[in-house]
């Protein structure tokens, strides 16, 4: 139930007129690992792409709310077993000290669907789970003042058994 009203909050302040809010959007590209939990004795691990694509509000100061969309997935010739997915969902971001740059701390809920294959489809699944990161905005022209910039950012997310790390580097517009 937790998540569920985080939710709200986080559509509440997406889509709230606001003379203080102005747009932002977000993409990035980097690397994922993954590791699938079989049973208690065995896992698989596999590295592929990623991209992360976000449109939302950013909020005087410190804290913005976007809806994202995340895909990954790996060269099937490079290894074994190969991880495809997507997701789609809401996050907030909150920056310490302030001001729209500098370190920040980035939580949401995502829904994913995600496969992992070799030759047969092994094993799969969709449904929601909550995602949670930290990175560090960069400004890229010292008299902005609309919070665009350089960031460099890790995510990290559970997903049943499937365990997942993203190394990502974008831009903010």
């Amino acid at each position: 139930m937790q998540g569920s009203k985080f939710v709200h909050v986080l559509f509440f302040l997406l889509f709230i007129p606001s003379a203080a809010a102005l747009p932002v959007m977000e993409g990035s590209v980097g690397v994922a690992f993954h590791e699938l939990n079989i049973d208690e004795e065995t896992s698989i691990r596999t590295v592929g792409e990623y991209i992360n694509l976000s449109f939302g509000q950013r909020f005087k100061h410190s804290l913005s709310a976007s809806v994202s969309f995340r895909a990954w997935g790996t060269d099937e010739d490079e290894f074994e077993h190969d991880v495809f997915g997507v997701s789609l969902g809401v996050e907030g971001q909150v920056f310490v000290p302030s001001f729209n740059h500098g370190p920040y701390a980035k939580f949401g809920r995502h829904c994913w669907g995600i496969s992992l294959i070799h030759t047969v489809d092994l094993w799969d699944g969709s449904g929601c789970s909550n995602i949670v990161g930290a990175g560090l905005l960069l400004k890229t022209d010292p008299g902005d003042k609309d919070g665009s910039g350089m960031f460099f950012e890790v995510v990290l997310t559970r997903f049943k058994q499937l365990h997942s790390w993203m190394f990502a580097a974008g831009r903010r517009f």
